[in-house]
């Protein structure tokens, strides 16, 4: 937490090894889904969210709660905040979701 962490979909790049470059709008990133809006994520999934205008927003799945349906999300550049968080929670359910993205983990 805390860190500088940049443009979220370039955060990205530091935890999904196959996350593709060059998605600089919503719809492009929307193109990549792959685990529908609806599915249960998995933790080290991207989350697309319609948020911010045209640009959108992702982050990485870091925890599920299966009882309460909040994921826990890893993230950089939320809110034009370049810092990197930990702990910002939300619905699987929130509108705001688009889809997930389910890549490979950089080691």
């Amino acid at each position: 937490d805390g860190q500088w962490g940049g443009q979220c979909g370039e955060f990205i790049h530091n935890i999904v090894a196959d996350y593709p470059y060059g998605l600089n709008g919503i719809n492009q990133k929307e193109s990549i889904i792959n685990v529908p809006k609806g599915s249960t994520p998995q933790v080290g999934d991207v989350v697309i969210q319609r948020v911010a205008g045209s640009t959108g927003h992702v982050a990485v799945v870091n925890s599920v709660d299966p009882k309460t349906g909040k994921i826990t999300l890893t993230e950089s550049n939320w809110n034009n905040n370049e810092k990197v968080s930990n702990n910002r929670t939300m619905s699987v359910n929130s509108p705001t979701i688009s889809g997930y993205y389910r890549g490979s983990l950089a080691v």
